[in-house]
C-alpha cells in the first residue's frame, strides 16, 4: 500500500507557508506517530519519483492543510477552530543526502508523506475527494 503521494513543490510550500503565517493559531499537536514499515514504504515508493535513486536523507516540515468550509473531506482531519486550517501536522519529505535541498522530480513535482492529509494533492478539488491514504492506517497528527 502506497504511504506517500506525489504533488506539486507550490503545493508542498503552500501547506508549510499556511503553519508558518498563522503564527496565532495554538499548536495543539503534541507529537507525530508512524510505524517502520510505513516509513520503509515510503522510501521504496519514493524511488520512482527520482528515476530509481531513493532518498538518504529527509525533512519534516509542520503543516496546516487548507480545509474547505463545508469542513475536512476526511475523517482523521481536524479543522483548527476559528480557522480555515487543519490542526498542525507533518510532512516528511525527500531531501538530497549531501545539500539537505529538497529533491524535485523534473516536473518540479516532490513525493511526501503527509500526516493525517485527508484530501487531493490538486488545489482545485482537494475538498471534494475521498482522501489520502485510502486505506490502512493513518499517519498522526492531526488527529491520533
Amino acid at each position: 500500500m502506497a504511504q506517500g503521494i506525489e504533488i506539486d513543490r507550490s503545493t508542498l510550500d503552500e501547506w508549510i507557508n499556511n503553519f508558518r503565517n498563522n503564527t496565532n493559531l495554538p499548536f495543539s499537536t503534541n507529537f507525530g506517530a508512524f510505524t517502520k514499515e510505513q516509513v520503509g514504504e515510503f522510501i521504496k515508493d519514493a524511488a520512482p519519483t527520482y528515476d530509481g535513486v531513493e532518498p538518504g536523507a529527509f525533512r519534516i516540515y509542520p503543516v496546516r492543510y487548507p480545509i474547505a468550509s463545508t469542513g475536512p473531506a476526511d475523517p482523521n482531519m481536524e479543522l483548527e477552530p476559528g480557522s480555515t486550517y487543519s490542526r498542525p501536522a507533518f510532512v516528511f519529505v525527500p531531501a538530497d543526502n549531501d545539500s539537505g535541498e529538497i529533491l524535485e522530480n523534473k516536473d518540479r513535482k516532490v513525493y511526501v508523506l503527509p500526516f493525517g492529509y485527508g484530501g487531493s494533492a490538486d488545489p482545485a478539488t482537494r475538498s471534494a475527494t475521498a482522501g489520502f491514504p485510502s486505506s490502512g492506517p493513518k499517519l498522526c497528527p492531526p488527529k491520533c
